[in-house]
């Protein structure tokens, strides 16, 4: 038994157990992935069903095992060992390792005596276009979303024109996963503006599982070591609307004029108040730190809202050791991060999406959006000034917004699932 490539051999990086032979895999030995059901055939038990493409098994963790390069060689007999499909590869028809890669990147045609595995690689192929059409434009949660665009970021202008002010402001950030990487693995400085609660539980236990830094792949898109403790982002707990673009115009003018300037900032300052009484009263998607307190008889609408923090603990599941974000109710500390910030980001910000490029043209600041949901009922007066037709397909939208000014670009964000085209200046 022959290694089609000699240098696509893996090292176990850790003491583990060899399945075939029960005996240890002592760390720096070679090793090989190995079929589960080659396994269980040898030993007579019910073989597996493996995720297939074409001719070829991908890799995984259910289904695969590693073993001792020799035990591998002797429980498949003569030929040639090759390893199984990139799991990458198999999902995107990418993979960044390129050559480098030490799984199978070769798709081998279908056999067309097959009719079952042609068949089956047919539906799974429409099922795929569906869902790229019409399923969940939305692809994965922000969480799997954010890391590729951070690597778009640090890309196209660098961790040092990121960090300069007050930094990259996330609209629509949701939890805060962008802002967070940012913060913890590039010391780049992020606020969030989002109605909803932030919450990076998940992205701490991330980071302390070493799972941000585990692939070689993008360890130049970390560059800091990531700190014993955690640093949240800070959070503005408002929407980012036309009326917040009119709030940062009036602001902003009132501090060049004497005569009127405390007029109105004594008024901007109670609308912002106001925009956050409003976002704290309302329970939004994905909202995640309010419940409504259920009484028979009463509406929802009329439900009392209640903090999350009230309910038993017992019932929760947090992790009280946690720094918390710190959210800014100060509408010029709000006004300094805005007209400081280095660049305006927003990730499938549904809404937000036009608000922000206004914003950033308006005011002459960098902006990276990655649109999603067209959301044309809540702008029916959305037109093509060409064309007078109004904007419902995802297609026109963007034409739409890219022609609002002649610097904006637009490319395609590698692996990023659902709507993966960026605008950018």
């Amino acid at each position: 038994m022959q290694i089609a490539d000699e240098t696509k051999v893996r090292l176990a990086k850790v003491r583990n157990l060899c399945h075939a032979c029960n005996e240890h895999i002592e760390a720096g030995s070679r090793i090989w992935p190995l079929a589960k059901r080659n396994l269980e055939k040898m030993n007579g038990g019910k073989i597996a069903q493996t995720r297939s493409i074409s001719n070829n098994i991908v890799y995984s963790k259910a289904f695969f095992t590693w073993v001792h390069l020799n035990c591998a060689k002797v429980f498949l007999g003569e030929g040639t060992l090759s390893p199984p499909l990139c799991p990458y590869f198999a999902k995107h028809n990418t993979c960044g390792f390129g050559s480098a890669c030490f799984y199978s990147h070769d798709i081998q045609p279908v056999n067309k005596s097959d009719s079952h595995v042609a068949h089956t690689i047919q539906i799974a192929s429409e099922a795929k276009e569906e869902e790229r059409d019409n399923a969940n434009v939305h692809g994965n949660s922000k969480g799997c979303k954010s890391g590729h665009v951070r690597r778009f970021l640090i890309d196209k202008y660098g961790v040092d024109f990121l960090n300069a002010g007050s930094g990259v402001v996330d609209v629509a950030g949701g939890k805060g996963e962008l802002a967070f990487e940012l913060i913890n693995l590039n010391g780049v400085a992020a606020t969030v503006i989002d109605p909803r609660h932030v919450d990076c539980t998940r992205c701490v236990k991330k980071l302390r599982h070493g799972i941000y830094t585990r692939n070689p792949l993008y360890s130049k898109y970390i560059t800091m070591k990531p700190l014993d403790v955690a640093t949240f982002p800070k959070h503005v707990k408002i929407f980012f609307d036309r009326g917040m673009i009119e709030w940062f115009r009036t602001y902003d003018r009132s501090k060049q004029i004497e005569d009127v300037g405390a007029v109105k900032l004594r008024e901007c300052t109670e609308y912002f108040q106001k925009g956050l009484e409003f976002a704290n009263n309302k329970i939004l998607v994905g909202e995640s730190s309010k419940f409504q307190e259920y009484k028979r008889g009463v509406s929802k609408e009329q439900m009392r809202l209640k903090p999350l923090s009230s309910m038993d603990p017992a019932t929760l599941d947090s992790d009280s050791t946690l720094p918390h974000p710190h959210e800014i109710h100060s509408d010029s500390e709000a006004y300094y991060i805005l007209r400081h910030s280095s660049l305006l980001v927003g990730l499938h910000p549904d809404q937000a999406t036009e608000y922000i490029i206004d914003f950033a043209l308006e005011n002459r600041k960098k902006f990276a959006v990655i649109p999603c949901c067209v959301c044309s009922k809540d702008f029916q007066n959305r037109v093509d000034k060409e064309t007078g037709n109004a904007i419902k397909k995802y297609e026109a939208f963007i034409q739409y917004l890219c022609k609002k000014d002649s610097t904006i670009k637009q490319c395609q964000i590698g692996g990023l699932s659902g709507r993966n085209i960026v605008l950018y200046n």
